[in-house]
């Protein structure tokens, strides 16, 4: 067997125990059918779907572009800015 790299998504319970069945029909893991998509994706150099056309179905106009998705890292990681007012914080960013 390939040596292999675990890659880890959270999806909510219900999301999964579904495709979990719907995969179970076709004869496979969820873990080889996203084994099988990032596969394809890297053959054909883009996804097996529209991801543009599946995010808008799935989370409408509340889609985070690549700036606030960096942004939510930044905080993430305790990269933030701490101000008593907007003087300060206007300090600290000119300084």
């Amino acid at each position: 067997m390939p040596e292999t790299v675990h890659v880890g998504a959270e999806i909510p319970p219900e999301i999964r125990d579904a495709a979990d069945k719907v995969f179970y029909d076709f004869g496979v893991t969820i873990s080889e059918a996203i084994c099988l998509m990032i596969s394809r994706t890297v053959k054909d150099k883009c996804p097996p779907f529209d991801i543009k056309a599946a995010l808008k179905e799935e989370y409408g106009d509340k889609i985070p572009n690549r700036e606030t998705l960096e942004s939510f890292e930044a905080v993430e990681r305790g990269e933030v800015y701490h101000a008593k007012d907007i003087d300060d914080l206007f300090r600290q960013l000119n300084s």
